[in-house]
């Protein structure tokens, strides 16, 4: 499975439909809007609401089938199973000394369900 930037393209003001691959970097001077769009795309992929202050839209790629992710997920590493049908993230959560706790596939199947239908 390929891993992609989620984000397929973004508009900004003079630019439409900025198309998101390869290694993406942010430049301006002091007070440009670098850290309100930044901003603007990391609350849009945690599927918060925010009126967009310098991207004036966001459009996502169709992710992957959830077997095949959460798969791929084991094989890299990600999590592992602990039990049969429970599962740990290895990696730590932000801002915590320790990952999330355990959490069973259908969980996370049922969370990944609505999204993947959403984005179309």
């Amino acid at each position: 499975m390929k891993i992609t930037c989620p984000i397929h393209t973004i508009d900004i003001p003079g630019v439409p439909g900025l198309e998101m691959r390869g290694l993406i970097v942010v430049v301006g001077p002091t007070s440009s809007g670098k850290t309100q769009f930044l901003c603007d795309i990391n609350e849009t992929l945690c599927g918060r609401h925010r009126e967009l202050v310098v991207a004036s839209g966001v459009t996502f790629r169709k992710p992957p089938p959830f077997d095949e992710y959460f798969d791929f997920l084991i094989e890299k590493g990600s999590i592992r199973e602990t039990s049969p049908g429970e599962f740990l993230k290895n990696s730590l959560q932000y801002g915590a000394d320790t990952g999330a706790g355990p959490f069973r596939k259908s969980q996370i199947k049922s969370q990944y369900r609505p999204i993947a239908q959403a984005i179309r």
